[in-house]
């Protein structure tokens, strides 16, 4: 399927606009060109698409702020006429290889222009499609069937968001993983085997159960009763899983993009932690060295005197020893002991009592002794004081040495610390954002965490859920058996039971149509996706989990989604969406809005040849601003496309230049 035309008619920027996309047969590409600067209305022609084929306008932003959908200068043209009224009409013509083979569909909404108020009051569609016999039949605007049916058979709806990109937001394609597995069920007629899964629960739950709970068998009720309160413990344990498994994902997906961010940086916490405790131990050591310093000057200061006296020291401590040797100084004799000798009247040696003339002989030596005591006290004290001069002196190289060492042990210290510390900064300086990394680091360590608390309660509530099932398998067992003797209760036993085996059923058929559907998709994605990327070896496999999350794998196992540049998830998006139209049966065009929009300038070259492939085989709609369309994408484009359409704004209005 591709798209022939667009005609938009005073819708938003657009008065009156057509642009072909017709592919000529000399041109390999079907690929078509829009160039416009921002806010001509790029995206609005997109919307325009989507508004006329669905009743929807997908890539509109706000709509509070965003310009009306009827044209300002042709509403108040019309009103200027004296007309009350305006329309809004977009028509695309689109061609297929199968039946029919063109059709045109037309959507216009019908404005009151009153005042300054305009209030769209009605919108109706029709179609056209060029019959068996190259006629043309018109479908009536109130025919809904067959206009969905046809949008059905070239565009569906449940995969509009994987024909029709908006360049801007592929960033977050892979976060709607609820999103494409709805689509992928719609389109795979899953939906419509779980919708009469839902059917036959309802019918169970709301019909037939409430029989069984208002009957008059007591035993019966008990156990319905059983049964309810362990249908609800299932219920609430499901819910419990899904919700932890939803966070767990959130989670998930957080330290991905986290680990992106922190890839090759894995010990920058590490290492700042390190290089702050180096600091510290650097400042230590240089307060050391100063107090050291400081106390081998003071020692230097107090011993100088010492060494400045030494010499009179020395002449004096001479003297005194030569007098000693002569016997001219004082003996050294214990006044204590002659005072104790006198107040006992006994001799210490013999333990004689003192007679008189002993008594008066010990009394003169003690007053021989204390006139010398001045003399012998200031000697002795002297000496003392020599003594003390001398040890000072002694132990000097000693003491030196001493702080000397410890001076050069603590500056070697300091070296290697210094040393340290300025590897360390060296490495940090080559992490950009290192305080960002390592606040990435602490985030992730909170959500890793978080993570394995999720799992954890998961496992719980996983556990719970199998006692609650095989408690209910029992419970249901028991009830039946009951049922089964209440003949007036039989037949609603065999309902009940005929409407569980089609639940597990269709349940069992749409999980296996939906499961050979998702590992179809998940094979073709990464075919594909192998054969466009330009790095042939970085991506190992791409997996597609059961909730449609994705993972884009390295050789190691390791999830790289998140470290994707914007082209490589760009093509992802793009690899997905050819293996979805493929599995689905649905080979419609693509149309992107600014596809190199997030993509940077070393790979929109590569980028670019990858669409220009992708034409070859399916049309290729690519609207540019002129800063996108520069020379990379001109010569990679070398003039291959088949169309080339530049927009141009003017008092509003948009128009073809």
């Amino acid at each position: 399927m591709r798209i022939e035309s667009v005609k938009i008619e005073n819708f938003r920027q657009y008065k009156d606009v057509s642009i072909e996309f017709k592919k000529s047969s000399n041109q390999e590409n079907d690929i078509h060109i829009v160039l416009g600067r921002n806010g001509v209305g790029k995206t609005n022609m997109l919307n325009a698409i989507t508004w006329c084929l669905y009743g929807v306008e997908s890539h509109l932003g706000d709509r509070n702020t965003a310009i009306e959908m009827i044209n300002t200068s042709y509403a108040e043209e019309r009103k200027l006429q004296g007309e009350k009224d305006g329309e809004v009409k977009v028509s695309i013509t689109l061609s297929s290889e199968t039946y029919p083979k063109q059709i045109i569909f037309r959507r216009t909404a019908k404005y009151s222009l009153n005042g300054n108020i305009r209030q769209k009051i009605d919108e109706y569609k029709e179609a056209e499609m060029l019959s068996e016999n190259d006629e043309w039949e018109l479908i009536d605007k109130d025919n809904d069937e067959a206009w969905i049916g046809l949008v059905q058979m070239h565009i569906p709806q449940e995969i509009n968001e994987y024909i029709f990109f908006d360049g801007e937001q592929l960033q977050n394609y892979f976060h709607e993983g609820s999103k494409i597995q709805q689509g992928i069920k719609d389109l795979t007629q899953a939906s419509l085997v779980l919708n009469v899964v839902d059917k036959f629960k309802k019918y169970v739950e709301q019909e037939l159960q409430p029989k069984l709970r208002s009957c008059d068998d007591n035993e019966i009720k008990a156990k319905q009763k059983v049964v309810d309160d362990l249908t609800e413990k299932k219920t609430t344990a499901e819910k419990y899983i899904a919700d932890f498994t939803t966070q767990s994902k959130i989670c998930e997906e957080k330290i991905n993009k986290l680990s992106a961010i922190i890839s090759g940086f894995e010990n920058i916490k590490e290492k700042t932690s390190e290089l702050n405790a180096a600091e510290k131990d650097l400042d230590d050591l240089e307060t050391s060295h100063a107090t050291t310093k400081a106390e081998l000057k003071k020692y230097l200061v107090l011993t100088y005197p010492y060494f400045a006296l030494y010499p009179a020291i020395k002449s004096f401590s001479d003297y005194i020893k030569g007098q000693d040797s002569d016997g001219k100084l004082p003996p050294k004799i214990d006044k204590s002991l002659i005072q104790s000798i006198l107040n006992s009247n006994k001799c210490c040696i013999c333990n004689r009592d003192l007679d008189d003339n002993s008594h008066n002989h010990i009394e003169e030596i003690l007053k021989q002794l204390t006139l010398s005591s001045a003399t012998s006290a200031e000697l002795n004290k002297t000496s003392t004081v020599l003594v003390e001069y001398f040890n000072r002196i002694s132990e000097y190289k000693q003491k030196k040495d001493q702080f000397l060492n410890s001076l050069s042990q603590i500056e070697e210290k300091i070296k290697s610390t210094e040393k340290k510390c300025e590897g360390l900064r060296a490495y940090i300086k080559t992490v950009p954002n290192s305080e960002s990394i390592s606040k990435a680091i602490d985030d992730r360590d909170q959500y890793r965490n978080a993570f394995k608390d999720y799992q954890q309660k998961i496992g719980s509530e996983r556990s719970n859920l199998q006692d609650c099932e095989q408690k209910l398998q029992i419970a249901n067992k028991e009830l039946t058996d009951v049922l089964q003797k209440n003949k007036s209760m039989s037949e609603l036993n065999t309902k009940i039971e005929f409407c569980r085996s089609c639940v597990k059923v269709l349940n069992e058929t749409a999980n296996e149509v939906l499961s050979e559907c998702r590992e179809d998709m998940q094979s073709k994605t990464y075919s594909l996706f192998s054969n466009l990327i330009w790095k042939k070896d970085a991506f190992k496999e791409v997996k597609i989990e059961e909730d449609y999350s994705f993972k884009l794998l390295d050789s190691f196992g390791n999830q790289t989604l998140g470290s994707c540049s914007a082209a490589e998830r760009a093509l992802l998006a793009l690899s997905f969406t050819l293996a979805l139209q493929d599995v689905s049966k649905h080979d419609s065009m693509l149309y992107i809005d600014t596809p190199v929009g997030r993509v940077d300038d070393e790979n929109r070259a590569n980028f670019m040849e990858t669409l220009l492939n992708i034409s070859k085989n399916k049309q290729v709609i690519l609207t540019f601003t002129p800063t996108e369309y520069d020379e990379t994408i001109q010569s990679v484009l070398g003039g291959k496309y088949n169309s080339f359409t530049k927009l141009e704004i003017n008092e509003g209005v948009t128009n073809k230049k």
